[in-house]
Parts: C-alpha cells; sequence; structure tokens
C-alpha cells in the first residue's frame, strides 16, 4: 500500500514529468497495485487535477469475453465437429463430457461473475478468479494431453489468456481489504480442514499409482489406457492443485487474507472440476469403456464437499465488502 498522505501529496516540481509519466504508464497497462490511489493522485506541478484514464477494467472486461467466447469456440467445436479428436474412445468420449460442462456451466458462470466483478464485488470477483483457475487448468489437459488437432491454436490462446487474466484479476486484490471482508464467523478451520484431507486423498490416489508402478516395474495403467507418454492428471493435479490446496488451509487457519483468496479460487476450481469428471462417466460408459462409474461416488463426494465450503466461505463476507464501487478490494 501506498504510504499516508499519498492522495493529498502533489508530485514536486523535480522529476514531476518522469513521475507523470510513470504513473500514466503503469496505470495504461492495468496492473498497478493500486490503481485507485494513482488515479486519485495529481500530476500537475500546478495542482491540476489532471486524473489518469482507467484503463485496466476495460482490459478485464475484453479478456472475459475473449475467454468466454473462446471457451464456447472450443466446447461446442469439439461437441459438434466429428473427427476433431483424434485420440482413443476412453480420452474422446472424456472431452466431450468435458466440453459439455465447459459450455454449459464454466463459461456462462465465467461470463456472470466477471460482469460482477467488475462493478465492484469482492465476491464474484473470487468466484471469477476461481473459474479461470478452472480453465486453466481444464486447458492443460487439452494441449497437452490431446492429439494435434485443429483447435491446436485455441488451446494455446486460452491457457495464456487464462492465466494472463488471473495475474490480471489478483493483482486488483487488495489484500488487507480481503481480511477485513469475511466475517469472524466464517468456518475457515473446518474448510482448511476440508482441504487438508482432499489433497491427501490425491496424493494418496495418484502417488500411490505411481510408487506401485514403480516398484513393479511397469507404467500406470491410467497412462497405457490414455495413450499418453506420461501421467498428466499426477503432473497437474500434484502440481496445481496439492499446493494451493495446503498453502490454503494452512493460511485460513492462521486467519490470513490469503487464506480466504486462496481457498475461494481453489475450492471453485475444484468443484467445477468434479462436475466435469461426473459429466465423463456416461460418456464414456456409452463408448463402452468398463468402469466408466466407478470413481463417480468419490468425485460426487468431493465436488459436493468443495462446493459446499466455497459457498459457506463466501456467504460470510460482509455485505458492504461484496459490492464495493472501487475496482480494487
Amino acid at each position: 500500500m501506498p504510504p499516508t498522505g499519498f492522495h493529498s501529496e502533489r508530485i514536486g516540481t523535480t522529476g514531476s514529468i518522469s513521475n507523470a509519466a510513470l504513473l500514466t504508464w503503469v496505470n495504461l497497462i492495468g496492473l498497478s497495485p493500486f490503481d485507485d490511489e494513482v488515479r486519485k493522485t495529481p500530476i500537475g506541478r500546478k495542482g491540476d487535477c489532471e486524473m489518469i484514464p482507467r484503463r485496466s477494467r476495460g482490459a478485464e472486461h475484453v479478456l472475459a469475453i475473449i475467454i468466454a467466447a473462446l471457451m464456447v469456440l472450443q466446447s461446442a467445436g469439439g461437441l459438434i465437429l466429428q473427427g476433431l479428436y483424434r485420440d482413443n474412445a476412453r480420452v474422446t468420449s472424456a472431452w466431450l463430457g468435458n466440453d459439455l460442462v465447459t459450455l454449459v456451466i464454466a463459461a456462462p458462470l465465467l461470463l456472470g461473475s466477471a460482469a460482477f466483478a467488475l462493478k465492484g464485488s469482492l465476491r464474484a470477483r473470487l468466484i471469477y478468479l476461481g473459474l479461470l483457475y478452472y480453465e486453466l487448468y481444464n486447458n492443460m489437459y487439452y494441449l497437452f494431453g490431446a492429439a494435434f488437432n485443429r483447435f491446436f491454436l485455441i488451446y494455446e490462446a486460452l491457457l495464456v489468456l487464462s492465466a494472463s487474466a488471473l495475474i490480471l484479476g489478483l493483482s486488483k486484490i487488495t489484500i488487507v481489504r480481503v481480511g477485513e471482508a469475511f466475517k469472524p464467523a466464517a468456518p475457515r478451520k473446518w474448510a482448511g480442514g476440508f482441504m487438508l484431507l482432499l489433497a491427501a486423498v490425491l496424493c494418496v490416489i495418484w502417488i500411490g499409482q505411481i510408487v506401485s508402478s514403480l516398484a513393479s516395474g511397469s507404467v500406470p495403467r491410467m497412462v497405457t489406457n490414455a495413450g499418453w507418454l506420461t501421467h498428466l492428471v499426477a503432473v497437474f493435479d500434484l502440481s496445481m492443485i496439492v499446493p494451493p490446496l495446503l498453502l490454503g488451509a494452512v493460511w485460513l487457519w492462521e486467519s490470513r487474507p490469503w487464506g480466504y483468496v486462496t481457498a475461494s479460487i481453489v475450492l471453485v476450481q475444484c468443484a467445477m472440476y468434479s462436475v466435469v469428471l461426473i459429466a465423463i462417466a456416461p460418456f464414456q460408459a456409452a463408448a463402452g469403456i468398463p468402469g466408466a462409474w466407478d470413481l463417480t461416488p468419490l468425485w460426487g463426494a468431493l465436488g459436493a464437499g468443495c462446493l459446499l465450503f466455497a459457498v459457506l466461505l463466501l456467504a460470510h463476507m460482509r455485505s458492504s465488502s461484496t459490492s464495493a464501487s472501487s475496482e480494487h478490494y
């Protein structure tokens, strides 16, 4: 945060032009950690309160629309275009279930939450960031797990844009205000405990498979069934899901503001992807894949837990903090 009195101090005579230019440039690229303060700072030597344009909100708006449009294009194309996916039946049916959820649920939710986030809702911003993280994680599978196809550049674009939008969205959060936004009664310890449980389940499943295969000198069955070169699910879960679950849980227990941010994002992401895992089952069953429904109860239970604690955390936010007029929180 800028020092006390930043709003009222004028840029001095010496170096005022260079300082003003720097502030203008920072605001134009939309990554200032204190845009509100920058906009209110006078940039003229005579105290003319010339305000720097607000561009970052427009950048976020454009990014959200582009990402949602590409999500619709990718998922609708996957469902409609015959022969787009050149993978085996098990993997192709997984793409179809994934596409259905992205088209019907994820893309509309992302666009809707982005609209409310840009109006100043902190709650909507946390949901929006969670959906961006879902898209980033989800699209990793298409980019690195799908056989090369006509949508390769769409997968690449979505990966880059969702990562960029996530970074931009996080830069708009004033972390001190997040800590003030959540009520003391928020079930942070229960949510943290569940996140530790979820991280433990994922570690047991994937590390157990890997250790078992290494001990027997074989390749994990999931890798051979999918036709992959390595265990992509273990790679992505152990690097992108387990660490934020662990960090978020610890920070929640310590009542740190970043704990609420991390927990909200990862719980929304996991809840959304649990729906994907459940939606894949009927497509695989229709394709004649044995054991298509075996893990559905587990994904359903874990997904319900993620959704429950995401809702409970976000419900324990002060109303005055969920509809701030500023684009910073």
